[in-house]
């Protein structure tokens, strides 16, 4: 542009060229007005363009401190149900054999031939969960007429496995906090001497629990002896 002003002045011999071009209101190149309109649009692109990247690096900065201190968890597909407390009124007894729960291994039984009714009365039952029969909740073997090795001493005894801890049976709460207990291969029978020649106890073995109701069938009375003596011959 300074050129052709320069071009201009020395063929008209005309100085300065902006002054004569001002006074004869010549333009050489016409400058075209820009829209108002255009202007604005880029210059709120421009603004839009600059808070996004302002936002999506605060964003950034945000996640490179939170991530680090998330755990790494894995959540499961479901959420586990909480444990819930089963009563007798949840369950439904069935009728089973003594030949069923001598099957089952796991499961801590007098020897059979220390039982003297079982084929007199005894009854043996197995508590499900009401229309979920595999769910077990425990069993019962009662009354168990129970004789010592050494054949001296005869009890009467109400015999209960409970499976399910969250099984409340009836009486539950009888068999807690007992004080007293005694040992037989690693296995610790807490009982209590209650008054007309009875006991309770309890003990657990591979996370299953049993309850004993014991009572001396000739009004002999319960000693610790005579607890030691039932739970040695049960656990040996």
């Amino acid at each position: 542009m300074e050129y052709l002003e320069k071009f201009v002045e020395k063929a008209f011999n005309e100085k300065p060229f902006k002054e004569w071009a001002e006074k004869n209101e010549i333009e050489l190149i016409p400058k075209v007005p820009q829209p108002q309109h255009r202007k604005t649009k880029r210059f709120v692109l421009r603004y839009v363009s600059v808070a996004a990247s302002l936002i999506l690096l605060s964003a950034i900065a945000v996640l490179s401190i939170i991530l680090p201190l998330t755990p790494d968890v894995t959540y499961p597909s479901t959420i586990p149900d909480l444990p819930r407390i089963y009563t007798e009124e949840d369950a439904i007894s069935q009728n089973i054999t003594l030949d069923y729960l001598y099957q089952i291994e796991h499961l801590i039984l007098f020897n059979r031939e220390q039982i003297q009714n079982e084929n007199n009365g005894l009854e043996v039952t197995r508590y499900v969960v009401k229309y979920e029969e595999d769910f077990l909740l425990g069993y019962t073997l009662a009354p168990i007429s129970f004789v010592t090795l050494d054949g001296q001493n005869t009890f009467l005894i109400n015999f209960r496995i409970r499976v399910h801890r969250y099984f409340m049976f009836r009486e539950y709460e009888r068999f807690n906090n007992f004080t007293q207990n005694i040992t037989n291969n690693n296995i610790n029978l807490y009982f209590h001497i209650l008054e007309n020649n009875q006991a309770l106890a309890r003990f657990e073995y591979n996370d299953i629990e049993y309850f004993l109701t014991i009572t001396c069938f000739y009004e002999q009375d319960i000693t610790d002896d005579s607890l030691t003596m039932i739970f040695r011959d049960l656990t040996s």
